[in-house]
């Protein structure tokens, strides 16, 4: 029979685990039940978001046994300052500012996945992006190039306007401040939303 979550790391043992006073089991169990999500998807917020730490094999995203694990995407740099497609912004309704909590920062020693940053991305329609709260929003990808890993969080969504992201391309553009590419920035608002700091203003100095 297949394995629970689609992991073949997903095992009894794992599944047995205790997660904040239940077993990994039960949590995924009742996620299914009560909030009327598939197995991937209660499998993702159990062992991607809540508790990777305690059941990581079981997280369909990045365990063993998964077809979509291993795949391989492309990767830019943007800072833009505007509004995320998920919600993530602040400041004048009219006006949104990107999240400086999105910046890439350096990921907790010995952490599960190996990490050296977590972050966030803006990721294409491939990846589950999309124009407003798209299915990845929230979800966490672990991106693993040159023997380097960093894991970044969905926050917003890199549109087919850009050639990176069109054509089914599967496509991060990794938030960090002061790289913002203006041969594929859409939407920079960093002259408006910070007027004082030249150094964001475009094309940003380190480009």
């Amino acid at each position: 029979s297949s394995s629970m979550c689609g992991c073949a790391s997903c095992t009894s043992s794992v599944l047995s685990k205790i997660a904040d006073g239940y077993p990994v089991r039960n949590r995924i169990n009742w996620v299914i039940d009560n909030r009327n999500k598939s197995e991937k998807d209660a499998c993702e917020l159990v062992c991607g978001d809540e508790f990777p730490h305690i059941c990581a094999d079981c997280n369909p995203r990045d365990c063993s046994g998964n077809p979509n694990s291993g795949k391989t995407a492309t990767t830019t740099r943007y800072w833009d300052c505007s509004g995320g497609s998920c919600g993530c912004g602040y400041g004048q309704s009219s006006n949104p500012i990107h999240c400086e909590s999105g910046a890439l920062f350096r990921a907790p020693s010995n952490n599960v996945h190996g990490a050296q940053y977590y972050g966030s991305a803006a990721v294409s329609a491939a990846l589950g992006g999309d124009n407003w709260q798209g299915p990845a929003c929230g979800k966490c990808f672990k991106l693993t190039a040159l023997g380097k890993t960093i894991v970044v969080k969905a926050t917003n969504f890199c549109p087919s306007g850009n050639a990176a992201c069109e054509n089914g391309k599967a496509h991060f553009d990794i938030a960090a401040p002061g790289f913002d590419f203006s041969g594929t920035s859409l939407s920079n608002t960093c002259t408006s939303a910070y007027p004082g700091d030249t150094a964001l203003h475009p094309p940003q100095v380190c480009s």
